[in-house]
């Protein structure tokens, strides 16, 4: 079994830690809560992604029509070229 841990509405540098803790102690996954204000969930994966190595890293939910079109594979792909993490998106229709 696998499991996870879920941290809504942190900034950035809060997830980071908290996901270098999580990996530290085993855990398998973060996940970040998407608000409609304050910190964006894929800043707050980033800075996750960037301090740790095997963890799994995502939102839990994406509304994808917040997002213009264009936009929406950037992030993915901007969270992906800048590390070799295991990224899992939630998503919303």
């Amino acid at each position: 079994m696998r499991t996870g841990v879920v941290l809504p509405f942190l900034d950035a540098a809060a997830v980071a830690e908290m996901a270098a803790v999580a990996e530290q102690r085993g855990w398998d996954g973060v996940f970040v809560a998407e608000s409609v204000w304050g910190i964006d969930a894929w800043v707050a994966v980033t800075a996750a992604a960037m301090r740790t190595s095997r963890i799994r890293l995502g939102t839990m939910l994406t509304p994808l029509a917040r997002f213009r079109p264009s936009a929406r594979p950037w992030r993915r792909e901007h969270t992906d070229a800048t590390t070799a993490v295991l990224l899992v998106l939630a998503r919303a229709h």
